[in-house]
């Protein structure tokens, strides 16, 4: 399956480490990922966003740090269609309301850990390599 993760890359001091979770579980189990790679971004290319999107199959959001940029892209693939799944910071405050396949909420990177590895399940082994 290939996702898009979106999450908040400067404002959240566990970006790298988040990401190396959602990179690691997603090759262990046979899936692509669309994200971001932490270098400063330059001006927002709508075309191109909207040309990944095209390509996804699920689009998961950490809504954490209430980022606008996030929900910009979150609302972006609701509007295409996209099956969006959104994570948030336990104490973090819920303004997005559309409807999502999933929510999961975290206290931690061990929490944040364990959700990524539930919204990534684990492919027939014909996919895996």
């Amino acid at each position: 399956m290939k996702l898009q993760i979106v999450l908040p890359v400067r404002s959240d001091p566990d970006f790298t480490l988040k990401r190396l979770m959602w990179l690691d579980v997603a090759r262990t189990r046979g899936h692509e990922i669309v994200m971001p790679d932490g270098t400063p971004p330059g001006a927002f290319d709508l075309e191109r966003a909207l040309e990944v999107l095209n390509t996804v199959q699920l689009v998961v959001a950490d809504l954490a740090f209430e980022r606008p940029s996030c929900y910009y892209e979150l609302g972006l693939a609701q509007a295409l269609g996209v099956p969006a799944v959104v994570l948030n910071r336990a104490e973090c405050p819920k303004h997005q309301h559309a409807p999502v396949v999933a929510e999961y909420s975290y206290e931690d990177l061990t929490d944040y850990g364990g959700v990524v590895k539930q919204i990534l399940p684990v492919l027939p082994p014909s996919r895996l390599g």
